[in-house]
């Protein structure tokens, strides 16, 4: 970024194009070099959420009839043709304030990328006292998409714990990032709290999808702790209900095109805590192979799979897919127990992933639940029993109720170590999908009652 670009408000903030060197990595005005500002060990700052993106030959199987048309005549086999060679980059996000581009081979940094929510907090890296802050701490999604009457390779990422916003760019060609001005027109957009107040801190990572609609779009869910204005500047930037919601936001212009609400957030809090929801990283899925997103999945912080249903050509008609009444509601509710409760409700904060059932119709969503988010969740008294579910999707029309009586029980029976790899035995009864919705397995160890504050805090293959 050029100091330039920046608002005088920002300008301010920074309080001098000596700071802007300073995050450009020069190291003159270090107080070990006699000037004023916080000394590095090194200039890449850490990384700490997010996991880097590799990015090289485009990869897609798109029909080529996508994009080919009288007006345009541009198949997707043209695009990946001219791409072949392309610069191999690595993309990872870091708490420097940056999204760093690293060239694959030598390692060599060959840009980085600084989101506009970041800039009022950019100074904080220069002060001496410095205690450690998110900035972009989120995992980028990097997927071909074909907008502006062209296909184009398009990076959308979060920012994690770092703040309430996403940003896309179009990482089409590495060498348009070798000229600032060259640079600055690939930048897409942001999304934040700003545009929209139910927007939360942006933990889960975004899906680049085509919709029935024939628009693309980035795919995300409405995050974390949505109750909170992370930017300070008294606007009305905060949710008023704390419910878990679904983003879609195209891939063109950063506009947003449906935002789905399941109507669950501070009011229906299972503790009673008033805290508000949120929705993990979603999971699309396309269930006629024809590569244009169906149906989506995603767990949120009070237990509840939700499905949305997007097969409609009208964005007005997508929405939670099953209800009673007008009210949402979620395909299953993960439970210690048959019966929820305040002290017994299992947060799922991964992305499910979502399998054809082996033998009849419908999907399996496998998923496993737990949270290591908050200050407190590795208290010794907050240790409710996670588990990991497979659930039946029987019927793509109607809601099964159920619960985890419906499901048949799994266990783990023997823990070993051999030759210092630990492994685990694991019950295998025979399912009857006569009788039987899914499976369950919880994270006890064998023979006891003891959880050991196990969970699943990462994504199921």
């Amino acid at each position: 970024f050029r100091w330039e670009d920046i608002s005088t408000q920002q300008q301010t903030l920074l309080g001098s194009e000596l700071v802007l060197n300073y995050l450009r990595g020069n190291k003159s005005n270090e107080l070990s070099n006699g000037g004023a500002l916080r000394n590095r060990n090194y200039l890449l700052g850490d990384i700490i959420n997010s996991a880097p993106a590799f990015v090289s030959t485009p990869v897609q199987r798109y029909p080529d009839d996508w994009g080919s048309n009288p007006e345009t005549n541009a198949p997707y086999s043209s695009f990946k043709a001219t791409h072949l060679n392309r610069q191999p980059l690595v993309y990872v996000g870091a708490n420097d304030g940056m999204l760093h581009a690293f060239n694959a081979d030598t390692g060599t940094e060959w840009f980085a990328y600084v989101p506009g929510l970041v800039y009022p907090n950019l100074s904080d890296l220069t002060n001496p006292n410095y205690t450690h802050k998110y900035y972009v701490d989120g995992s980028p999604t990097v997927v071909d998409a074909f907008i502006n009457s062209q296909w184009r390779t398009i990076l959308v990422s979060g920012r994690g714990a770092g703040g309430q916003g996403i940003f896309a760019l179009d990482v089409t060609s590495p060498s348009d990032f070798v000229s600032e001005d060259t640079a600055a027109s690939r930048v897409l957009w942001e999304f934040s709290d700003i545009d929209d107040r139910d927007l939360g801190y942006t933990f889960g990572q975004p899906s680049i999808v085509r919709l029935q609609n024939g628009k693309w779009a980035a795919l995300f869910s409405g995050g974390y702790n949505n109750i909170v204005d992370n930017n300070n500047d008294g606007a009305t930037d905060d949710s008023l209900t704390g419910n878990a919601i679904l983003f879609l936001v195209d891939i063109e212009s950063g506009e947003l095109i449906r935002k789905i609400d399941t109507e669950v957030g501070v009011n229906e809090d299972p503790t009673g805590q008033s805290r508000p929801n949120g929705l993990a990283t979603p999971a699309a899925v396309d269930v006629d192979g024809d590569f244009i997103v169906d149906y989506v999945y995603a767990g949120d912080l009070f237990g509840n799979m939700w499905k949305f249903d997007l097969t409609s050509n009208s964005p007005s008609n997508w929405g939670v897919a099953y209800s009673s009444g007008t009210e949402p509601v979620p395909l299953f509710k993960a439970c210690f127990g048959n019966t929820c409760n305040s002290s017994n409700i299992q947060s799922i904060t991964t992305r499910p992933q979502v399998v054809r059932h082996p033998t009849s119709n419908g999907f399996l969503i496998l998923f496993g639940t737990g949270k290591y988010l908050e200050a407190g969740d590795n208290s010794v008294s907050n240790q409710t029993t996670q588990s990991f579910y497979a659930i039946w999707d029987k019927r793509q029309d109607e809601l099964i109720t159920f619960d985890r009586s419906s499901l048949l029980e799994q266990s783990i029976l023997q823990e070993v170590t051999v030759d210092g790899t630990s492994y685990r035995a694991t019950s295998d009864n025979s399912i009857n999908w006569t009788n039987d919705l899914g499976w369950y397995i919880d994270l006890l160890s064998p023979n006891t009652s003891d959880n050991l504050g196990e969970r699943q805090v990462s994504n199921s293959i």
